[in-house]
């Protein structure tokens, strides 16, 4: 009778002759068929061919197939010739990669071949020096995007006491050298800009030395005062011509104009006036902004649902998006888009539109949603990370449990225009708060303030009375596309947005 361990056999030569590696050594090993001479020989041929999947998969920078390919192997024949020439291999073809890799500037890629060899014991002193040379330069590229060049030097200079063959660390050093120096001269012209409080040239100014290190402390501080300047500047302009136009109304226009002062957000001072004015038997200004209709006052201006800004006095600047679905592209003249990014995206790069409770995203061009390229659409969850394009990073936020409202943050060192902090996708409310959940942090305050939205019109809401555009509110009003909102221990301003 023909032994069971020989039918065994053939079967696992019928997957090795197929090319089906991985069956042909399972059989031989759930089979125990190396207790017999034909299965040790087709075991050794299979373990050959393993390898030698084990080396291109190396190759293709694969190491993780590379060594699994590599232990299935070793489980056939134990450590023999073919293993030991196997390993050498892996190890030559590392340290080859890994070079190329530096050459290009790319320690990143370097360093994760490297991380793979260790973990396998398998790193040669060179690969060793590599790995030490790639977190240089790595440290020296975050110094330098945060403005610390010499730092990032002193970094450079290390990596080349250990590889000094290495061209591009040449490169690297007149290249840091060169931002360094203009860097110098722009911040020199940064704090004689914020000392005159020319905030339009603080703005330009800042730009451009984020340019050269886009995550420089000062050049971002400068740029979100300048904008908070600039928007409360504008806020206290319209208040004032709409303060002179309210006034215009009583008695002539050359006593209106001898009782103008120039205005600012006081409360005390601003009930005190209307007080006296009553004693005086003077009515107090008319509200531009409302008109008779019988007995029921109405407004004659809603409110916009599209886009807005909202500056938030020490805290920063944010763009609010009302619309259920949002598109995100470059922000380049005439390029319509809801949140336009500085970078090199697309014009229309994707959409996030809000369906019920949840957003989807809909990519239109290359997209990466924790690391998992993006086909169509898909569901967004809190704390996902989404990358546009090859650089562009952003967080998506859901971190209000009652609230559908989200937020966007940059994660890169690109910049939102108009220039914000982040952006808030504004469903029913937005909460402005102390906590961590609030969808805009703000350590310093007491208590929440919440933006909502009710009949097409913008409300605010607090727990204690606010003044709105200089009018004491009970804690609950509407708010206008421009308005000020001033608490006991807050300030923020809206500014509308096409």
């Amino acid at each position: 009778m023909f032994q069971s361990w020989r039918l065994k056999v053939r079967e696992a030569e019928e997957a090795a002759k197929h090319g089906r590696l991985d069956e042909a050594a399972r059989l031989l090993l759930d089979g125990n068929l190396r207790e017999f001479l034909p299965g040790q020989r087709l075991a050794g041929r299979v373990a050959s061919e393993i390898c030698l999947r084990s080396r291109r998969a190396a190759c293709e920078g694969n190491y993780g197939r590379a060594w699994s390919q590599y232990d299935l192997a070793q489980q056939l024949v134990g450590e023999g010739d073919v293993l030991q020439t196997t390993r050498r291999e892996l190890i030559e073809t590392a340290e080859a990669q890994t070079t190329r890799l530096l050459e290009q500037n790319k320690p990143a890629a370097a360093l994760e071949i490297v991380v793979a060899m260790l973990r396998r014991s398998a790193a040669s002193s060179r690969l060793r020096e590599t790995e030490e040379v790639a977190r240089r330069l790595q440290s020296a590229a975050s110094l330098a995007n945060r403005g610390r060049f010499s730092d990032a030097a002193g970094q450079l200079s290390t990596a080349k006491r250990l590889w000094p063959e290495l061209a591009m660390l040449d490169e690297l050093e007149c290249e840091y050298q060169d931002r360094s120096e203009q860097a110098q001269g722009l911040l020199e012209q940064l704090n004689l800009a914020m000392t005159d409080a020319k905030w339009t040239e603080v703005a330009r100014i800042a730009d451009e030395l984020l340019m050269l290190a886009p995550e420089h402390t000062v050049a971002r501080d400068a740029q979100r005062r300048a904008a908070r300047q600039t928007a409360m500047a504008n806020q206290i302009q319209t208040a004032n011509r709409r303060r002179i136009e309210a006034n215009s109304t009583c008695g002539s226009r050359a006593s209106c104009l001898d009782r103008t002062e120039l205005w600012r957000p006081n409360l005390t001072a601003e009930v005190a006036a209307d007080d006296g004015r009553e004693h005086a038997g003077e009515k107090p200004p008319a509200e531009p902004i409302a008109r008779r209709n019988g007995n029921q006052v109405t407004r004659t201006q809603k409110q916009s649902t599209g886009r807005f800004l909202v500056w938030v006095d020490a805290v920063g600047g944010f763009l609010a998006c009302t619309a259920d679905e949002v598109t995100i592209g470059q922000a380049i003249a005439g390029n319509s888009v809801d949140i336009g990014v500085q970078a090199d995206i697309s014009r229309l790069h994707a959409k996030i539109r809000r369906s019920g409770e949840g957003y989807v995203l809909e990519a239109l061009n290359p997209v990466w949603v924790q690391g998992r390229t993006v086909a169509g659409c898909t569901l967004l969850d809190d704390g996902d990370e989404l990358r546009l394009g090859d650089s562009v990073r952003l967080r998506f936020r859901r971190p209000h449990a009652l609230s559908a409202s989200a937020r966007l943050e940059m994660l890169s060192g690109h910049r939102f225009a108009p220039r914000v902090d982040s952006v808030l996708l504004m469903a029913e409310s937005c909460v402005l708060g102390p906590a961590k959940n609030s969808h805009v942090v703000c350590r310093a305050w007491t208590s929440d303030v919440v933006l909502y939205r009710q009949d097409e019109r913008l409300f605010c809401r607090a727990m204690e009375s606010i003044e709105i555009d200089g009018r004491l509110c009970d804690g609950r009003s509407p708010v206008e596309s421009n308005s000020r909102i001033v608490g006991s221990d807050f300030s923020l301003s809206l500014e509308a947005l096409a």
